[in-house]
């Protein structure tokens, strides 16, 4: 079993993703209110602001479901990277293939660790 990493490692991660949540949500809801209403950059947004404050939230309470949402979390991210860059055309694909990538792996390393460390508290 890893070892597990300290309950500040924990808070900083919960921190980044609310963050990250509340940029996110600045996005979605200056896109709201943009005159042509771009519906994958639109929706994209909405999901990464919902879903990386569900995966804060889950990790800060401990939820037994923590690890599904940093994955559901993680791959998003990495599906939101790729559609910015093939389909909308705003990011470089290679830079967006590296950050889908990164993004996957991260996810999975989290969602292991926040898999073991919950299997140590109970």
């Amino acid at each position: 079993m890893p070892t597990p990493l300290s309950p500040v490692l924990r808070v900083a991660i919960t921190l980044a993703l609310w963050l990250f949540s509340l940029v996110e949500l600045l996005r979605f809801l200056a896109l709201a209110g943009a005159p042509a209403l771009h519906g994958p950059a639109f929706a994209e947004h909405g999901a990464l602001a919902l879903l990386a404050g569900l995966a804060g939230f889950a990790l800060w309470s401990r939820a037994r479901w923590a690890p599904a949402a940093l994955l559901v979390f993680g791959f998003v991210f990495a599906v939101a990277r790729l559609l910015d860059a093939l389909v909308l055309g705003i990011r470089p694909w290679l830079f967006a293939l590296f950050t889908a990538l990164a993004a996957m792996i991260l996810a999975v390393v989290l969602a292991a660790w926040a898999n073991a460390r919950r299997s140590r508290l109970t």
